[in-house]
């Protein structure tokens, strides 16, 4: 039922956007896919492709860390933007705060030390229940590119009457990518889109200088 919502949400948003849409499809790997060895391409689901502002964007769903040695199940809905700054290969995880998001906070970080092996590793940045891994020297740009979800705390995913946020956003390879499980209707999409392209403009402004 959620997932049959959600599908006929996103065609009717690309239909009225210009954006493309796709029930099944393959794309190549991306930071999101994880570590090697990776797969030559990854299937995703219910994909809308287009320009998000003048920015190349897609949402989709898909299992990330397909790549390395195991599969994260919980994050599903994937909402990525372009970037034209060097950002580093990291991940940012905000996990929420009830008892069910703490047991699947531990196990997101079992899925992801594979991937993460050797980068520094920052917690509880600004006063947020953050945990974010980076590669190394690569710190100082990121905690910059990423003050612009870490400010202020972040929105409830629509439709979910102000749940605790649990997100997690991936940078890297020339995209900042924004993954939700809580993605119950477009709305959402669209607003981890607008996440993800704020984190690019501060990046961007940064190098820019």
């Amino acid at each position: 039922m959620l997932r049959a919502r959600l599908k006929r949400g996103r065609r009717a948003w690309a239909e009225a956007h210009g954006w493309s849409f796709t029930e099944k499809s393959s794309v190549p790997p991306d930071v999101m896919t994880g570590s090697p060895p990776r797969p030559e391409t990854v299937e995703v689901t219910h994909e809308m492709r287009g320009r998000f502002g003048t920015r190349e964007a897609f949402v989709h769903d898909r299992a990330p860390f397909v790549g390395g040695t195991q599969v994260s199940q919980f994050f599903r809905s994937v909402s990525g933007v372009r970037v034209a700054a060097p950002l580093p290969r990291a991940y940012a995880y905000f996990p929420g705060g009830d008892l069910v998001s703490g047991f699947r906070d531990l196990k997101l970080r079992a899925y992801l030390t594979p991937h993460v092996s050797g980068f520094e590793h920052y917690r509880d940045v600004h006063r947020t229940r953050s945990h974010i891994w980076c590669q190394p020297g690569g710190g100082p740009h990121l905690m910059h590119a990423l003050h612009a979800v870490l400010e202020a705390p972040l929105p409830a995913a629509p439709g979910t009457a102000g749940r605790h946020r649990r997100i997690m956003f991936a940078t890297g390879e020339g995209w900042v990518l924004a993954c939700d499980p809580l993605a119950l209707d477009v709305e959402a999409d669209v607003q981890r889109l607008a996440m993800a392209a704020a984190i690019a403009r501060r990046a961007e402004s940064t190098y820019a200088h």
